[in-house]
């Protein structure tokens, strides 16, 4: 199990945050207004807009505490909503606003004790901790889509990737439907090839993050990091090979165990996924290719990406464990 450090998280949270101000900064200007290939809802100004609100926003949950969307059904319209006094400015003060709000992530997170809880998304609480995480990933994939629509440079580092998947295992309790994991019990283990390993058990239908698991697992997961990361987010129809071909070289992603149905992964309930979610993608062996690059202007004909997306501009949201169906049959892969 990967030992995740917060107080260097928090720094990492931080300097990403500075990180996308300066590439939203170096967006040239005939692209702003541009649709994205990855969230075609949006345009880097509409995307630049929602990062500030979002750094500003988790800024404060980790000090004094803030606002997130009342129920997890209005969190599309909501998103929107509370970006548009950002999207209404000048797009280089929009920017300027993201670095200047991420000067206080790093001492609000290093002040703030990580187990202590914050009202989030629909009303659920989750602790500090999983906040930095889920901060991270946000991060993280809206980079990859501002960068991959207009030209710029977006490294997705494995490390990163392993703090942001590791710290955001601890917000996985509000997305798990209770009733249906009622008396699942059960060890994930995600296998980051050029990253780390993290660990999930469930006791009993509740996730316990943080913990290693007292049992062998039961489901492990094995994929290069970047390929889990922009899979979970719904990236992968985006992503094409030197053939044109949507997410054949993201990389092999294995999966193999017992207690899952990725075919239906019922546990999970993130908005805008009733009943189904795209982590379909481990149910099979696919071979992967160096020739990685995403298309700038729109996505080719034969993607599978879909017309357009949500009020939020993400082409779906996903999820991000394995884990699914207590009655699953046994898989092996």
């Amino acid at each position: 199990m990967s030992e995740l450090d917060y107080l260097t998280d928090v720094q990492r949270l931080a300097a990403l945050a500075h990180r996308f101000a300066t590439l939203a900064v170096g967006v040239p200007e005939p692209l702003r207004l541009q649709r994205l290939v990855s969230t075609p809802a949006w345009t880097p100004h509409d995307l630049v807009a929602h990062v500030a609100d979002l750094v500003h926003r988790y800024a404060e949950a980790f000090g004094a505490g803030t606002t997130f969307a009342p129920t997890w059904d209005s969190q599309p319209t909501w998103t929107s909503q509370v970006a548009a006094p950002y999207r209404a400015r000048p797009y280089d003060e929009v920017a300027g606003l993201i670095a200047e709000a991420a000067e206080p992530l790093a001492p609000a997170g290093a002040a703030a004790d990580p187990d202590r809880l914050f009202r989030w998304q629909g009303g659920a609480e989750i602790p500090v901790r999983g906040g930095v995480g889920v901060t991270i990933n946000e991060l993280l994939v809206h980079g990859w889509d501002l960068a991959s629509g207009t030209g710029g440079s977006w490294p997705l580092d494995p490390a990163d990737i392993t703090a942001g998947l590791g710290w955001a295992l601890h917000a996985l309790g509000p997305a798990i439907d209770a009733a249906k994991a009622a008396g699942h019990t059960a060890t994930y283990e995600l296998r980051l090839r050029d990253g780390g390993t993290l660990v999930l058990p469930f006791v009993d239908g509740v996730p316990q993050a943080g913990t290693v698991g007292a049992r062998r697992p039961d489901v492990v997961m094995s994929a290069p990091a970047r390929t889990l990361l922009l899979t979970m987010y719904g990236r992968k129809p985006f992503v094409v090979d030197r053939h044109h071909r949507p997410g054949a070289c993201l990389g092999p992603t294995t999966l193999a165990g017992t207690h899952v149905d990725l075919e239906d992964p019922t546990l999970l309930r993130w908005p805008g996924t009733p009943g189904r979610a795209s982590s379909t993608f481990v149910s099979r062996r696919s071979r992967g290719s160096d020739h990685c690059h995403t298309p700038v202007a729109r996505p080719p004909a034969t993607s599978t990406a879909p017309r357009g997306g949500p009020t939020d501009g993400h082409a779906s949201t996903a999820s991000c464990s394995p884990a699914a169906s207590p009655s699953a049959t046994t898989r092996s892969h």
